[in-house]
């Protein structure tokens, strides 16, 4: 008796083997450098925020002012700068140390993110640069008295040494 054997892949296994299949494709992204921070980004509704280094690997983004009837703020790397009003375009101090044009932590670096005056109900770090966003030092947003949102369509890496507080 000769019967045929076909191989039916339920999608659940499917969904498994792209899973596995995902780190090899991330391998091969580069690592940010070793004690860089992000770079400048934009906000359209949390006027008053700033960006500014505590040392030569440490930095803090503070969220000051949301606008009136905004739940959530947002902070945005890459893709189209949000504008409106006086909000636009937040630059790093000078002495921020090298920064990354995407939302990546170097490893041995670290990013605090507070919030003074109005806090927002939420707060979403959008990257729109095309890569990844890579965090292999720390980020740490314990004070932010709100969730915290990491949106990136290509990925969020959490690097070896990597930690979110």
């Amino acid at each position: 008796m000769n019967k045929k054997h076909i191989l039916k892949v339920s999608p659940l296994v499917g969904a498994v083997l792209l899973a596995l299949s995902a780190p090899v494709a991330m391998a091969a992204v580069t690592a940010p450098a070793a004690g860089s921070l992000p770079g400048n980004f934009s906000t359209l509704n949390a006027p008053g925020t700033t960006y500014s280094a505590g040392s030569s690997n440490s930095a803090t983004i503070t969220v000051s002012g949301a606008s009136t009837g905004v739940s959530a703020a947002v902070l945005q790397w890459g893709g189209t700068t949000l504008a409106g009003g006086t909000v636009g375009l937040v630059t790093s101090a000078n002495n921020v140390p090298a920064t990354n044009a995407g939302f990546d932590i170097g490893a041995n670096a670290s990013l605090t993110i507070a919030t003074t005056g109005t806090a927002p109900s939420s707060l979403l770090i959008n990257d729109q640069t095309g890569n990844p966003s890579q965090i292999y030092g720390t980020l740490n947003a314990s004070s932010l008295g709100a969730p915290l949102f990491i949106a990136n369509g290509n990925g969020v890496i959490l690097g070896a040494g990597g930690t979110i507080n």
